[in-house]
């Protein structure tokens, strides 16, 4: 979800919330005004009439025969001039009526004089039941309904007050019918109004959410613009936000942060035509370690070679010789950049590698021999799989040497090359040739022996002479690792990992 689109839901919920609320606050509040001063209407209507009447005919009036009696005609034009008189919109007054409660069933109502016509099919007689839902309340005093009562003739609010005869006593009460239609519609176009009201402000809140929302949200597509060119590869992009504000400081570090990779770029483009991940992302944290040009540095050379691969690619058909091949350099290079070597190219089915540049470490000659018999222990496991699968194992020989070399870039500003040159390079080649005049996986020289002597199981071959040597060199065949049971047999076909005799 966008930005703009959280801030202007954001707004509206906020104005829902806020105008809701107060318009809740205010519906019930005016409804109660409402309804307290249609009970005071009621209430004061009955006590004003009960307070004009004279109760005392009243005694007489018991039964339907009674409404033929000068008392209860009296009675009825007295309620009549009521009715008249208060049968006014803003009243909402319907009927206006007595009533009295039986001696022998204290929550039995009948009625008494009823102010309607005598031949209304609304008119209740003299005697009649009150056959309808209402308050208990005490007859002696005023009273008025909380709520709306139902009857045959509908829904009211209904006032009571004690109608008195001429001792003080009390006879019968006046019963005041007020509408609760007309009540009802009163509230709900209070309702109205308020949902009018809302409706407005909503519209207004909205209006208001979007000016805000893309006011707010402009710094947020400045920022994502310029995001947007640094992840495509502009470096040069940068963000003006002249706010001091939470943006303007996000602007500011995103500045920062495309100079740093701007200038980590520079260095990466440089190193990334050959050297592993790893290694470039040392290189990257700690660029002082980076000399361009040729320098001249001790390190380790290990070169790695298939062994017959050419009769051994004759077998099988380009497509399966390719998917072999790239996943046996796969794992061997994985290896290689685990002991932190740095991949210096591909030789047909050959690997060189070297160790000590362009980062150096204190045991980089030791690394390299970990490495190589990593990648032997490794090619076990693939030629194990590949047996089951069905393919020919491989068999490889690699060579070791240490010593100085020249180290730098090798080439033209279009196509350069970071490799390693010299005659230590290339003992370090004739070291894995070896490997298959003797038939064993791993030779290392007198040189890197010098460094691994300590940590090494080798066995001493012996001087051997060296092609572009003037001098014999002592070579060794590395078995294992002290410390450790497990050691290369000569032979790392399907079967090469054994326990030594």
């Amino acid at each position: 979800m966008r930005y703009q689109l959280k801030l202007i839901l954001l707004f509206l919920a906020l104005a829902v919330i806020t105008n809701g609320t107060l318009m809740t606050v205010m519906y019930f509040n005016m409804k109660r005004i409402v309804f307290a001063e249609i009970q005071s209407k009621a209430l004061s209507i009955a006590i004003t009439a009960a307070a004009l009447i004279d109760g005392e005919p009243h005694k007489k009036i018991k039964t339907h025969a009674d409404e033929t009696t000068e008392e209860y005609k009296t009675l009825w034009t007295q309620l009549r001039k009521v009715r008249e008189a208060n049968r006014r919109h803003d009243t909402h007054m319907e009927y206006v009526y007595t009533m009295t409660k039986s001696l022998d069933a204290p929550d039995e109502l009948r009625f008494g004089v009823d102010a309607e016509d005598p031949d209304s099919p609304n008119v209740s007689h003299a005697g009649d039941i009150y056959e309808g839902e209402y308050e208990r309340w005490d007859i002696n005093h005023p009273f008025v309904e909380n709520y709306f009562s139902e009857d045959k003739w509908g829904t009211w609010l209904t006032g009571y007050a004690p109608l008195k005869d001429r001792a003080g006593g009390t006879v019968a009460a006046i019963g005041v019918d007020l509408k609760a239609s007309s009540i009802k519609g009163e509230i709900n176009r209070i309702l109205l109004i308020g949902l009018v009201s809302m409706g407005l402000s909503m519209a207004l809140a909205i209006a208001i959410s979007l000016l805000l929302s893309k006011w707010a949200s402009k710094p947020l597509y400045k920022i994502k613009k310029t995001v947007e060119a640094i992840g495509k590869g502009d470096l040069e992009a940068r963000i003006n936000l002249n706010t001091p504000d939470e943006f303007g400081e996000v602007g500011a570090a995103i500045n920062e942060m495309a100079a740093g990779l701007k200038e980590r770029e520079q260095i990466k483009q440089t190193f990334s035509k050959y050297v592993s991940k790893q290694v470039a992302d040392e290189l990257l944290q700690n660029p002082y370690h980076i000399v361009l040009g040729g320098i001249r540095q001790e390190v380790t050379v290990l070169f790695s070679d298939i062994r017959g691969f050419t009769a051994w690619s004759e077998l099988f058909s380009p497509e399966d010789v390719i998917s072999q091949l790239n996943e046996y350099f796969s794992e061997m290079v994985n290896i290689i950049f685990k002991h932190d070597g740095t991949l210096l190219k591909y030789i047909g089915d050959g690997i060189m590698a070297m160790f000590g540049a362009p980062v150096r470490h204190s045991n980089d000659p030791l690394r390299a021999v970990k490495a190589a018999l990593e990648m032997n222990e490794e090619l076990a496991n693939l030629n194990r799989r590949w047996h089951i699968e069905g393919r020919k194992p491989l068999k490889i020989g690699i060579g070791i040497n240490t010593g100085e070399v020249i180290v730098g870039n090798v080439g033209d500003v279009r196509r350069m090359e970071y490799t390693a040159i010299g005659y230590n390079v290339n003992i370090a080649a004739r070291m894995e040739k070896l490997t298959v005049k003797y038939d064993v996986p791993i030779i290392i020289s007198e040189n890197t022996m010098h460094y691994v002597k300590d940590q090494a199981v080798v066995n001493k071959i012996g001087a051997v002479e060296v092609k572009g040597s003037t001098r014999l060199v002592r070579v060794f065949e590395v078995i294992g690792l002290n410390g450790k049971r497990d050691y290369i047999q000569r032979d790392n076909s399907v079967e090469l990992i054994g326990v030594r005799a």
